[in-house]
């Protein structure tokens, strides 16, 4: 199939094949010299409105061309499988000039008049795996320029849940990127979880609205939207990379309690910053408690533990979840460098050391990637001496590999 679109004076062509959605990048059509700049995405802002089962997405980017001389730049943007491809504008200040359908030898035959007379076009076509390619002319040096994608998606299913994905930037141009998702029907949906990235979920007016967290990473992005039904919700995620064993990620959730107050939670995050930790093992645990601190609510409280040789701690005492507080501990995580012992008994007895309130869920999350080599190294009298002294805590150890 192949159907074609003129974008005001800009001519559009386009098809539809199965892809990966990721970030849209303009690459110039005539090689500038490499220390003469290039074009580069400024920022990006992702819109996401999911209704039923459909996503609507609305791209925005913004393009700069930092390159010596007026010139002609391709856009690219892969669609995902299921997407169905709605409007593609190219903005000139305040004017935004959208796309009619027409032939497409037409619309190529305009596009090329067009750029002759140094006017305003944008050529799109489908070129292969479901990539949109839009020649973008002209781009003056300096000059920055805005784009708008907007197309529908169909959300797959992973066990009970839907499940939406956007994937990073495959030009490796890391701009800032804002990402919003909103859902109807909130009344559906058990809490949306993402593997990938620290997400920030308000319910409102039987309303879900999804962001990212103030530091989020860029990459891929995925979200599940657990369907609120049943007394355990399930979802399987599983991934078999080629010529690799598979393995996969499920997910159990217990259903919604009817008029059940949510239980507030007093919880102790401890991470092994010893020296066997350098590299990617610390950068893995890093991630997981910035992603844990994410997941926490008004209400709740959390203590921080590092330690390799010794034990240092993020504050005195409890600290209770704002903002504020949540950004001021991801730094303080951030900041943790790996070198020293490994002293797991006095870990565990600072995480011990301020109980958690009567009516609170006390919780200690304890990483590391190995055994004591500092203080107290026996196994055996480590578990006895945390059994006696984690008083109402339950505590989860995860170890940390590569």
């Amino acid at each position: 199939m192949r159907s074609s679109r003129v974008l005001g004076v800009a001519a559009v062509l386009c098809t539809f094949s199965s892809a990966l959605l990721a970030q849209g990048w303009i690459d110039p059509v005539r090689p500038i010299p490499q220390n003469n700049g290039r074009i580069e995405r400024l920022r990006s802002t992702v819109q996401v409105s999911i209704s039923g089962r459909v996503a609507r997405v609305t791209v925005e980017e913004w393009f700069r061309n930092n390159g010596p001389v007026l010139d002609e730049g391709m856009y690219h943007f892969p669609l995902p499988g299921e997407a169905v491809f709605s409007s593609y504008s190219l903005w000139q200040g305040d004017q935004e000039l959208r796309g009619e359908a027409m032939d497409a030898t037409q619309a190529r035959s305009i596009y090329e008049t067009i750029v002759r007379q140094k006017r305003d076009p944008a050529l799109i076509e489908l070129a292969g795996q479901g990539l949109i390619r839009a020649r973008v002319f002209p781009i003056a040096p300096g000059e920055t320029r805005k784009i708008t994608l907007k197309y529908t998606q169909l959300l797959d299913r992973a066990g009970d849940a839907w499940r939406f994905r956007y994937l990073g930037d495959r030009n490796r141009q890391n701009a800032p990127r804002s990402f919003r998702l909103e859902v109807d029907s909130a009344a559906r949906f058990g809490d949306p979880y993402s593997p990938t990235h620290q997400v920030l979920v308000t319910r409102r007016d039987n309303r879900l609205e999804v962001t990212l967290g103030d530091n989020a990473a860029g990459g891929d992005f995925e979200l599940l939207l657990p369907l609120a039904r049943g007394l355990i919700g399930l979802s399987l995620v599983p991934h078999h990379p080629v010529g690799e064993d598979g393995y996969f990620m499920l997910l159990l959730a217990p259903g919604a309690a009817a008029d059940a107050a949510a239980l507030r939670r007093d919880v102790v995050a401890v991470i092994d910053v010893s020296g066997s930790m350098s590299g990617e093992k610390i950068q893995q645990a890093k991630s997981a408690l910035i992603q844990l601190l994410g997941s926490l609510r008004e209400g709740d409280r959390f203590r921080l533990v590092a330690f390799s040789g010794g034990v240092r701690r993020y504050a005195e005492g409890w600290t209770s979840v704002t903002a504020d507080a949540r950004r001021d501990a991801e730094s303080w995580i951030r900041s943790l460098d790996a070198e020293g012992g490994t002293n797991i008994a006095g870990a565990l007895a600072e995480a011990f050391a301020q109980s958690p309130a009567e009516q609170s869920l006390g919780v200690v999350v304890f990483l590391t990637d190995g055994q004591a080599s500092t203080g107290e190294t026996d196994p055996e009298k480590i578990a006895a001496s945390a059994e006696q002294g984690r008083g109402r805590f339950r505590v989860f150890s995860a170890s940390v590999t590569t």
